[in-house]
């Protein structure tokens, strides 16, 4: 008797399986119109007004066609970005040498929580066993030895230059 029950609910299962695997595979589309979407897949209608269309390559400013910039304005830096990996209670790199301004990556390689902690100048709070923090170097150049504020035993070092 079990095992007719067991033919009975495996015969019943498959084809609500497939039924739901066909549901799922259908694409939907947005509701609507083409052009009441974001971007229309058809070339707008000719007029003496054109709109350039956001899938035309001859839009992308390029340096000849970038709009001036204003009298002043400063372009935002493009910032460096660097590593520190946390692996077996010690930074990797112990040293790590930066420009001012670097982005910093930690990632904690250990099952248990660390900081990267820096007295006043940068804390990167409790980095989760597993887990990435991000914080940014100083901009002012020197040496910035950091430490786990959990595990004082951990020992790193900033150089920005």
């Amino acid at each position: 008797m079990p095992r007719i029950k067991r033919a009975l609910a495996v015969g019943l299962a498959m084809p609500a399986l497939a039924v739901g695997l066909t549901a799922c595979s259908q694409k939907s589309v947005a509701p609507g119109p083409p052009a009441s979407r974001k971007y229309a897949t058809t070339a707008p209608p000719s007029s003496s007004t054109s709109v350039p269309s956001p899938f035309s390559s001859s839009t992308a400013p390029t340096p000849s066609s970038a709009p001036p910039s204003s009298a002043g304005a400063v372009a935002p830096p493009t910032r460096a970005k660097a590593t520190i990996v946390i692996r077996s209670f010690a930074y990797h790199p112990a040293t790590l040498k930066v420009a001012p301004g670097t982005r910093i990556t930690v990632v904690n390689k250990d099952q248990i929580d660390h900081t990267v902690t820096d007295q006043g100048v940068f804390n990167t709070s409790l980095i989760p066993g597993g887990g990435t923090k991000t914080f940014t170097a100083p901009t002012k150049p020197g040496r910035y030895p950091y430490t786990c504020t959990i595990h004082p035993f951990m020992h790193g070092v900033l150089i920005v230059r």
